[in-house]
């Protein structure tokens, strides 16, 4: 492969990374945040002490959403209005495909990718040759990453509803109407979807039927994905708020109030969890009890996800700046001037974190 080659994809390559994807059963997704109950957590090597960007892809648009990994391959969209499938080894695209500008991050599943759209569309795509497999239109703008499980997809909308769809078809099975948009992630854990929306409801939803189980009201609204553990739903909300719900029946455990707003998913390890706020604070808590471990000072609001790989924790302010702490006590490992505001979380994989930028790289850190 010639220079060339590699800036007309768009690459700037000074290493080889192997990455192994991590994927579920055909019916089950492989999807962000580690697991269906977005616990944030990744099985796989940590990132001890980054010396450098191992190579750096150029899209034409801002990249809001985290890529996703499987087997050989990288796949992302972009608010240019593209979705991509680029090879690790080689650093070359495997395919590009047309869509609307893209909002969330993908799921997959088998040989299919689901993500969502600005245009108001679920797509599917054949993950080997990127051909369009379906395409689910919604009243309003998909940046709720889809979940996967049992052959089904779930996903939220910014028209207000939840939605259950075929995968291999695309046809809707059942739809959940919440009081306003929806632009937090589901978590599937025992037959239960749970979900937050605009409306400052969490809700959990019977997986098979779509009926309300339970909701739980907040002072704000939820724009987050809520975490499971245990019998536990963890939650933030924009009133500035996480919260620990009983999984089954909705009832509050505890609160935690910050000083400003909660944007991002809390993670959930080794029975702490870990969260971070506008006020410019990330936080560990006690699981079970909301009692206060650590606190570790930016200065500037988190508003991305945190997540978790062999006991470190990884996660960005709005400064631009890359965190790493150690997650029993909370003393910084390193931290890394990304020389841009990133709003979606990292991806940790075999030593290499992958983050995603407002100037339109993905990079591999390591």
């Amino acid at each position: 492969m010639t220079l060339l080659r590699l800036l007309r994809c768009g690459f700037a390559w000074t290493g080889i990374v192997f990455l192994a994807g991590c994927a579920g059963s055909s019916q089950d997704g492989t999807i962000l945040r580690g697991d269906l109950k977005n616990t944030g957590v990744y099985k796989t090597n940590a990132v001890y002490n980054p010396k450098a960007v191992k190579w750096r892809f150029k899209t034409n648009g801002w990249v809001r959403s985290t890529p996703t990994l499987q087997d050989d391959a990288l796949y992302f969209g972009s608010l240019s209005g593209a979705f991509y499938s680029v090879d690790i080894h080689t650093a070359e695209i495997v395919w590009e495909q047309k869509t609307g500008k893209v909002g969330s991050s993908a799921a997959i599943a088998g040989n299919t990718i689901y993500f969502g759209s600005v245009d108001n569309n679920l797509y599917a795509l054949d993950r080997v040759t990127g051909e369009e497999k379906w395409r689910f239109e919604t009243g309003g703008r998909i940046s709720s990453t889809p979940a996967v499980k049992g052959g089904k997809v779930y996903f939220g909308s910014t028209d207000g509803k939840f939605y259950e769809v075929d995968g291999a078809s695309g046809v809707q099975n059942w739809v959940f109407r919440t009081d306003n948009g929806i632009s937090a992630s589901p978590a599937i854990a025992n037959g239960t979807v749970y979900i937050g929306s605009w409306d400052g409801y969490v809700y959990a939803i019977d997986r098979k039927t779509g009926e309300e189980k339970w909701r739980y009201q907040t002072d704000n609204l939820v724009s987050a994905s809520p975490a499971i553990f245990k019998n536990m739903v963890f939650l933030g909300s924009l009133d500035g708020s996480l919260y620990a719900l009983d999984a089954k029946s909705g009832e509050q455990i505890w609160q935690y109030n910050t000083k400003d707003q909660i944007v991002a998913s809390p993670a959930v390890y080794n029975k702490v969890v870990y969260f971070g706020s506008k006020d410019g604070i990330f936080y560990a808590l006690d699981a079970f009890s909301g009692e206060e471990i650590w606190l570790f000072r930016t200065h500037y609001p988190v508003e991305a996800s945190p997540v978790v790989a062999q006991g470190i924790i990884y996660f960005t302010s709005s400064d631009g700046m890359m965190y790493a702490l150690d997650a029993e006590y909370g003393n910084e490992l390193w931290r890394y001037d990304t020389d841009d505001r990133i709003y979606a979380e990292p991806l940790i994989s075999d030593g290499v974190i992958y983050y995603t930028s407002k100037d339109g790289y993905i990079y591999g850190l390591q």
